[in-house]
Formats: C-alpha cells, structure tokens, sequence
C-alpha cells in the first residue's frame, strides 16, 4: 500500500521492493496506490505490465472508489495458473531445493544415485523463474519431462 498523494511516493515503493528481494519474496506483488482523492483529475485504474498481469491499481479507500478493481486486479493475480514438473537437482543446488521445500511447493522426492534429487513440485510458472533465476538457472536446466 502506497499514498499516492507522497511526494515520495516512488521512493516507497523502490525501498519495498529491495526489501521483497533481500527476502526472496516469490509471491505476487500488486502495488495498491491508496489517497487517489487527493491527486486532482486522477480516476481509478489498473496498470498491468507488458503480459498483461496487473502491476498497479490506484484506489481511495476514504471514497470509496476504485475497491471493485482492486478485488478485479487481486483476483487476476492471484489466478495465476499452477504448473506440476519434475526437477533434476544436482547437489551443488542445495539451497535452490530448501527454497523450494521452503515455499512449500514440493510434492515428492527421490534421491538419485550421484547424490542429487529429483523434485517433483507444483508451483506457478513466474516463482519457478525466480527462484531458478536467484541461482543463475532457467527452466531447461533442471526440468524433466514427464513423470519420473
């Protein structure tokens, strides 16, 4: 939640979204700008980025105006579509399988025989690109097709 109405305002939303990264923060993030009443001429309205998914939506909680796109936007975002794949882990990406087991997004496991895992996992296709991308992975790295 942000005061649209700060001369700070961009300021605020930089400092959590370093905040959000030192953490490892995963989850969707829809930046709600509240005190619209206070910005003259301004209209409620939902920003979306360049795939379409909501980013931003400028509401006044104190007139009422606006909470229907936010409930809109919230659901949009949070309807994102769950993925379920099996990940091959060597053992040097120990820490991307806490991540995982951490998000709670781990379905089953079974050891390999070089000491590695196979992961299977069910998680949204945007927080597997994040975490792959923490450690410098994409998909291709470590997915397997099919069952294991």
């Amino acid at each position: 939640m942000v005061d649209a109405s700060s001369p700070e305002r961009d300021l605020h939303c930089r400092s959590v979204t370093e905040v959000l990264a030192e953490v490892g923060a995963t989850a969707p993030v829809l930046l709600v700008y509240n005190k619209l009443d206070a910005l003259p001429g301004q209209t409620p309205r939902v920003e979306r980025d360049d795939q379409g998914v909501p980013s931003s939506v400028w509401v006044s909680a104190r007139e009422d105006m606006g909470l229907p796109e936010l409930l809109s936007a919230m659901q949009a975002l949070l309807a994102s579509p769950w993925e379920e794949l099996w990940l091959a882990l060597t053992p040097a990406l120990a820490r991307l399988r806490s991540r995982l087991y951490g998000l709670g997004v781990v379905q089953n496991e079974v050891a390999d025989d070089a000491g590695g895992s196979r992961l299977q996992v069910r998680i949204q296709p945007q927080d597997l690109a994040q975490c792959l991308a923490r450690e410098g992975l994409v998909r291709a790295d470590v997915s397997v097709e099919g069952d294991w």
